[in-house]
């Protein structure tokens, strides 16, 4: 179930079990200390909000400062930049490295595809036009999934019924990988989507 961060924060049920998906600005880090993800993803950085940093420095240093808090078992993901790869090197965790064209864990982009294994994780070419940053994105989430060892299969039905605008039937095959799976937040926004695309805001938002 998606629920609001607040929400999340505010409610007195045991979470310890749940996967929480946290997209945070330059500005929720800027004040984060204690704040240790499982796992952490550094998108690439561009010098954006310098109005409210006051430099790039200050920038650069809000968005990595919580990867000092993680811990030998969790899982750090960021650019095959010299940059990244030499600030990151003394963090004692497990990393993965990606570019805009693969990740270290073997998803790629390849004919208009983004491939594992040889096989086809999300065709590229079948969608409307994606930029370049979106597609690098797309390789993030893969490798993500593909850490928590999550079933590609049903994901990928679904993506295609989706795409094909049968946002009925990529509820139910979005519904069913939530059954066979459990919780899983992508799962979850999926059918938010699919639900908006329907006009039913109400349960769009719900998801």
């Amino acid at each position: 179930k998606m629920i609001s961060m607040l929400t999340y924060i505010n409610d007195e049920r045991d979470f310890k079990n749940e996967i929480v998906i946290v997209e945070a600005s330059s500005f929720m880090l800027d004040n984060c200390y204690t704040v240790k993800p499982y796992i952490f993803v550094l998108l690439n950085i561009f010098e954006h909000h310098l109005d409210y940093h006051s430099n790039f420095n200050n920038y650069y240093l809000s968005k990595i400062k919580i990867s000092n808090n993680l811990k030998e078992k969790d899982l750090l993901i960021y650019p095959e930049e010299d940059l990244f790869i030499e600030e990151f090197k003394n963090i004692n965790c497990e990393k993965i490295e990606f570019s805009n064209e693969y990740s270290l864990l073997g998803v790629y982009l390849k004919d208009g595809s983004i491939m594992y294994d040889d096989e086809v994780l999300y065709k590229v070419n079948t969608y409307p036009i994606v930029p370049k940053h979106q597609l690098t994105n797309i390789i993030v989430v893969c490798t993500i999934a593909l850490y928590l060892e999550v079933s590609t299969s049903k994901i990928k039905k679904a993506l295609d019924l989706y795409k094909d605008g049968k946002y009925k039937e990529a509820i139910d095959a979005f519904s069913s990988v939530l059954e066979t799976e459990g919780d899983n937040a992508e799962i979850y926004n999926n059918i938010g989507l699919c639900y908006a695309n329907l006009g039913d805001d109400e349960k769009a938002e719900k998801n």
